[in-house]
This record gives C-alpha cells, structure tokens and sequence, in this order.
C-alpha cells in the first residue's frame, strides 16, 4: 500500500466528500500506482488516515495539457 502524509484540511475535504481526486507530481512513487491499488492518506502529526481505491489514472505531458 502506498501512504502519502496530507494535511487535516485535505483529509475533511477529502471525509466529506468535497475532494475526490488527488494530484501528484509523476516521481518512483506515483509512477506505481495502478489501478484498483489502495492508498493510505495519514495526516501530518495525527492518527488520523484515510485508506481509499484507485479508480483511475490520468498522465499528463504538462499543466496545460491537464
């Protein structure tokens, strides 16, 4: 499972469903998410974590192709 640290406003955002997608800069990292992976959101200095389903992947050559 792949875990990235977020801030509390982003998990709340992300718990009440006002964010649904998350942006990442292609690195090692990102390049190895696929499809139906699972990644743990855990918020900077908390036990708080959300573990959520990869539903899709867009890869973008730039921001103004996006």
């Amino acid at each position: 499972m792949i875990e990235y640290k977020i801030y509390k406003n982003v998990y709340e955002e992300m718990l009440f469903g006002k964010k649904n997608m998350e942006f990442r800069l292609l690195n090692e990292k990102s390049q190895k998410i696929k499809i139906g992976d699972k990644i743990k959101f855990q918020v900077f200095d908390s036990d708080l974590f959300l573990i959520v389903q990869v539903t899709n992947k867009y890869i973008f050559s730039n921001i103004d192709e996006m």
